[in-house]
């Protein structure tokens, strides 16, 4: 045993051995290099292999070689074994080198290093065996070995494409250690061309720009070849369009550093630094300052970047000024505002520019001149430039204050404060405070400033939000400076009233501003409490809001848990304080709570711990809608589970004393979060019960009013009724169980409905899903019918009744009502289980409840129309209205209850509000059901006539029209024009399309036109307009519907009084330019004022021209069967008016209308034909209509004899 494990672990006896040992180790050992290199590293320097290994192991390499060569494919089996032997045998040179004793001469192992690196290329199969060879030539180069250049040419190449492709740093540093061996290389030499592109890719490899490794190879590869230089800055240029910051940042590193390195002594150094200067640097100027891209402008200053950092360097400020001075000093005086911006970001660069080589005087005198251009762009036309102007000219306070002239510094800091500060550029307000922010920091400035920035203090109060923010900045920038106090440049009281009604992220930074004087951490913490209090007295609101923010700002948990129960103590006792101050009191009481509360539950604990047994207390101080709000915020955000004394008060407020709560957003705030606490608490049965409640109960007063049937039960037996005498309850009447008040009028009543109806749509618009399912689930038929009854009162009292809540609220039921059925039937069908909850509601929800709204609507347009003494289609004879006007009078009384103090304007508009609200309700029907009926077409043509009418009353000054007039009647032709839209989709077959849908193009068109006609205030006007683009398309459709089909009979066409308004306003602008020249046209100029109509008719021509060719061929049939209507009632201003605009403006660049040429020219004949006739010359209205129509077929014939017709 002991013999065997000596001959094991003893030296091979001669160099065939260890080779053969070697071998066979790599078929057995998985760590072969380690033992090899023990192998090989424990021969001692006496051992005879020190001689004879070299040889023999240059014999091996050149037999595995040859056989490697004779192998038919790098696949073969053989040859597999050959390249692992190389493997092993390259493995073994390098042990040999690399012997701790340096047993080896170099020049005995240098014949094996040479065969394995001539045989690199062939080694494509065997990536181990490249990386040995190459390692190999690697380690001889670094141990300068002889005949290290000839391992090079070979090995280099191998190791650069493997730092390329791998992406690991240790490849880069390869490449680094070797970069000396890039000199071996002839780069003028055609056959490196592939180890020039290789280096050439390092420039857009990231891993060579983001190590500084890679970064110094790219310096000194740069720096090898003036050939190599050109192709690698066009390279860079090429890659600054892709604007990568890391990229572009790298990029000005090297070009400085391969600047910095050439020798100008050198003949080729000097020519390659002329290659960066007068070729590159000078390129990167002029593009720089010419591009009109800004971004791109920003890369390539980025790319000089590199120069402008170092310009204390040698050589680098001359060069600047000689590249740059020239292009700069014009091109800041250029019209090209363009160019003036770029050359300015580089001027402030690289300010200033100076020659180091001239006199002081000539400095002097250059400075003077860049200080003129600055002051000159300072006031210059365009924002950006004067923007730019005012940073920069801080800047350059900044860092050359003390070099620049008096004189200059007070002539530009009065400009910026006098002038630029109240810049009408926001973006110049803005430079301006950035721009001092910056120039804060040299105390040099500090002295001049502290006397400047009080001017500023208006800043503060900015209408421009971005402002107001960098200027809190600028005071706290100011706060940390002991020459300043901020108090002096901002009033307290500004930075209270700020600090109350501003920006969440403003009114921090204020609270930060004030932290050490209302909250200070230096002081104790009863102190700190003080101040705060003397805030939250001193201005209730920003001393709420400065609650709101300290904990975020810094001060201790315990001193903000402090100051809550202090705050708390101070409203219980209630001494000496303001309602206001008590509102603001709780206020901060419900900001503290909510920041406590929101991060940990240790904290909620903690404030439910002082908060607890202080509820009643607390209730029987506040006594305003805020302190309410707060109070409940408060409870709701500590412990909902606790607050139940609040039940009957929250109940109370949410049903009885919530009345004018669409128009009280202090109000509204408070019933949102008394909702919020009846679901986290459970109260919502009692809440819907309370309501269901006071909506039946008003519900059945206002139908016995009416003389309608009750909601309530009621005796069949009318006598008992009347003779039954009422029960009285203080001023409560019981009749039959319903109480009806003595004293409650229409108003009263009217307006708490409308309050419970703006709760239900306010909670089921909420995104919360629970919440709403909830509601949908507790509503009964009852409370519906309720809501249904209110909305009818609603629209039949619109003139009283000032709150659509009602009919919000009932629509809303009625939507979500239809979606939550269909989700529960969905449910149903999936799971293919029974739903537990049925809903009372019929499936139809949605098309009764548009019939009912559309029904009452009718009603009110009849009664409107009946009291002007006109009837628009109505199948109710004048027996049934007059009946009904009766009824309404003898039997409502509400109707006769005076009118006083309401403007026509408000009901009008009142009116209109409800009109559009069932307009939108009835697209969302059709969006969410599909249903629709062709009464929905005839009740919004309805109601934009009745817009119209409202227009028109504006025109005779009964109606004033206003800004919300113009809202409401947006928001009507929006769902107007939608509805249509709808309608056009949902048709199969357009050539089946109902006339409805022309009718109601035809009568948003009439709209349009109205504005013109009926309107003074363009500006009303043109916000209607606004919206008026994107329905072009469908009110084109729907004008024309009925003519796309060749069936359509032209003959027979809509009578006279029919004809729309746009179509007579569109008439009498082509009037006005077919007869600009001729005598009598003044009048029809004055009537041709129509600025809406043909803004969008410039718009209907463009669209027409760009879309079909069969939808234009149908507009012109339609203006053709008005045109035969104006031709036979002898109506020549308009036949003339509308075939100019036809045939000038429409056809004028798009003639191929083949499908309405027939229809041209049958109207030709028609209109020749009545000239052919004759008439009497003597008279001047008579010859006036021949000449008008004469001129009209004179237009007619040149567009059906041309061209594009044959």
């Amino acid at each position: 045993m002991v013999k065997k494990r000596k001959t094991a672990g003893s030296i091979p006896s001669s160099a065939s051995d260890i080779l053969s040992s070697a071998i066979s180790i790599s078929t057995t050992s998985r760590k072969l290099k380690s033992t090899l290199q023990t192998l090989i590293h424990t021969i001692p320097m006496t051992s005879p292999l020190i001689s004879s290994l070299p040889s023999a192991l240059n014999l091996s390499i050149s037999e595995s070689l040859d056989s490697f060569k004779s192998s038919h494919t790098a696949s073969d089996p053989d040859a597999s074994i050959h390249l692992r032997r190389l493997r092993i045998y390259a493995h073994i040179s390098r042990f040999c080198i690399l012997h701790p004793h340096k047993c080896f001469e170099p020049c005995e192992i240098f014949p094996s290093v040479r065969l394995l690196h001539d045989g690199l290329l062939l080694y494509q199969e065997d990536s181990d065996l490249m990386s040995a060879v190459a390692s190999l030539c690697e380690d001889w180069w670094k141990e300068d070995f002889p005949g290290r250049e000839d391992l090079m040419p070979l090995a280099l190449p191998y190791l650069l494409s493997k730092s390329l492709t791998n992406g690991k740093k240790t490849d880069v540093h390869r490449v680094f250690a070797l970069r000396e061996a890039f000199c071996l290389f002839d780069f003028e030499d055609e056959s490196i061309q592939d180890l020039k592109l290789l280096l050439i890719r390092c420039l857009i490899t990231p891993l060579y720009l983001k190590t500084d490794e890679g970064k110094l190879f790219i310096v000194f590869l740069l720096g090898l070849d003036e050939q190599l230089l050109r192709e690698g800055l066009a390279l860079m240029k090429s890659q600054i369009v892709f604007e990568n910051k890391s990229v572009l940042d790298a990029y000005s590193v090297v070009l400085f550093r391969v600047w910095k390195g050439l020798d100008v002594d050198d003949g080729k150094g000097a020519v390659m630094r002329e290659v960066i200067e007068d070729g590159f640097l000078q390129e990167m100027i002029d593009w720089a300052v010419h591009e009109r891209s800004n971004s791109l402008a920003m890369s390539i200053r980025k790319v000089l970047r590199g120069f402008l950092d170092q310009r204390t360097t040698k050589g680098v400020d001359k060069l600047l000024f000689r590249l740059a001075q020239p292009v700069l000093i014009r091109s800041l005086q250029v019209t090209n505002s363009s160019v003036r911006l770029n050359a300015l970001h580089l001027l402030i660069d690289m300010f200033p520019l100076e020659d180091p080589d001239v006199t002081r005087d000539a400095k002097e005198s250059l400075m003077l001149k860049q200080f003129f251009l600055i002051d000159k762009l300072l006031v210059d036309d365009c924002p950006i430039i004067r923007a730019v102007s005012v940073e920069g000219t801080c800047r350059i306070l900044n860092i050359f204050w003390e070099i620049i002239p008096p004189p200059t510094v007070t002539r530009m800091l009065t400009t910026i404060f006098k002038d630029i500060s109240r810049d009408t550029s926001s973006q110049v307000r803005l430079s301006v405070i950035n721009g001092l922010i910056f120039l804060l920091g040299n105390p040099h400035a500090h002295e001049i400033l502290k006397r400047l920035l009080p001017i500023l203090g208006f800043l503060f109060l900015d209408r421009v939000l971005s402002v107001r923010t960098a200027f809190a900045e600028l005071l706290l920038t100011v706060k940390d400076l002991r020459a300043f106090q901020y108090n002096k440049i901002v009033d307290l009281d500004d930075l209270l009233s700020s600090l109350a009604n501003e920006h969440p992220s403003i009114a921090r930074k204020i609270t930060r501003l004030l932290m050490s004087t209302y909250f200070p951490s230096q002081k104790t913490i009863s102190e700190a409490c003080n101040r705060c209090i003397v805030l939250i007295k001193r201005s209730p609101v920003a001393g709420a809001r400065f609650c709101e923010f300290v904990l975020l700002e810094g001060s201790s948990l315990k001193s903000v848990t402090e100051l809550f129960g202090t705050i708390l103590k101070i409203l219980i006792s209630a001494k000496n304080l303001s309602s206001e101050q008590v509102d603001g009191l709780f206020a901060a009481c419900t900001n503290i709570c909510t920041t406590l509360c929101s991060e940990s539950s240790s904290r909620r604990t903690s404030v439910e711990l002082i908060f607890q047994g202080k509820y009643k207390s607390l209730l029987s101080v506040a006594a305003s809608v805020r302190s309410q709000t707060s109070l409940l915020n408060m409870a709701s955000v500590v412990s909902p589970k606790t607050v139940t004394e609040f039940r009957e008060q929250c109940l109370i407020n949410l049903t009885m004393k919530c009345r004018g709560l669409s128009e009280n957003q202090d109000l509204q705030e408070g019933i949102r979060t008394a909702h919020k606490l009846v679901f986290s608490c459970g109260w919502l049965n009692d809440f819907l019960g309370s309501i269901k409640s006071i909506l039946e109960i008003a519900a059945s007063k206002f139908q016995i009013n009416r003389n309608l049937p009750s909601l309530r039960k009621k005796t069949n037996n009318k006598s008992k009724l009347q003779k039954k005498r009422p029960n009285k309850l203080g001023t409560s009447t019981i009749v039959d169980g319903l109480l009806i008040s003595d004293v409650s009028t229409f108003e009263d009543d009217y307006s708490l409905v409308s309050a419970i109806s703006w709760q239900l749509y306010d909670l089921l618009i909420s995104e919360d899903t629970t919440r709403k399912n909830a509601i949908l689930n507790s509503i009964s038929l009852p409370m519906f019918s309720a809501l249904k009854i209110s909305s009818e009162l609603c629209i039949e009292q619109h003139l009283n009744a000032h709150d659509i809540s009602p009919i919000l609220a009932y629509c809303s039921i009625s939507l979500n009502m239809f979606r939550h059925m269909a989700e529960i039937a969905d449910l149903a069908d999936s799971t293919d289980v029974s739903c537990k909850h049925e809903l009372p509601f019929d499936k139809a929800i949605l098309s009764n409840t548009l019939s009912h709204l559309i029904g009452c609507i009718n009603k009110v347009f009849v009664e409107k129309d009946s009291a002007v003494g006109r009837n628009p289609g109505s199948n109710l004879n004048q027996t049934e209205k007059s009946g009904r006007r009766q009824r309404s009078k003898c039997n409502n009384p509400v109707a006769e209850e005076s009118t006083a103090g309401i403007t026509s304007t408000i009901q009008t508009n009142n009116f209109l509000k409800m009109v559009a609200t069932i307009l939108k309700f009835m697209v969302e029907a059709m969006t969410t059901a599909g249903v629709s009926e062709r009464s929905y077409l005839q009740f919004a043509a309805a109601c934009t006539h009745r817009v119209i009418s409202v227009l028109k009353e504006n025109e005779n000054n009964k109606f004033p029209f206003n800004e919300e007039s113009s809202i409401i009647i947006k928001s009507l032709f929006t769902y107007a024009s939608k509805l249509l839209n709808l309608f056009l989709s949902s048709m199969d077959n357009l050539l089946n399309v109902p006339p409805e849908v022309s009718c109601l193009a035809n009568s948003l068109f009439d709209l349009i036109a109205s504005f013109d006609v009926y309107t003074t205030k363009s500006k009303h006007a043109l916000l209607t307009s606004s919206v008026i683009k994107e329905w072009l398309p469908d009110l084109v459709l729907g004008v024309c519907t009925e003519y796309l089909t060749n069936h359509h009979q032209h003959n027979q066409h809509p009578t006279f009084s029919s004809r729309p308004l746009w179509l007579t306003m569109l008439s009498k602008v082509g009037l006005h330019e077919a007869t600009i020249d001729d005598g009598n046209s003044s009048t029809v100029m004055a009537e041709s004022d129509a600025t809406v109509l043909k803004t969008i008719m410039n718009m209907v021509i463009t669209l027409l021209n760009k879309g079909s060719q069969e939808i234009l061929g149908a507009v012109i049939k339609c203006f053709v069967s008005h045109l035969k209507i104006g031709v036979e009632r002898n109506d020549c201003n308009f036949v003339l008016g509308l075939v100019h605009f036809m045939c000038v403006k429409l056809l004028n660049d798009n003639r191929k209308v083949e499908s309405a040429n027939d229809v041209l020219k049958e109207l030709y004949l028609i209109i020749e034909t009545i000239i052919c006739r004759g008439g009497n010359d003597d008279d001047d209205d008579e010859r006036r209509v021949y000449k008008y129509l004469k001129m009209s077929n004179d237009i007619l014939k040149h567009v059906i004899t041309s061209n594009d017709f044959s």
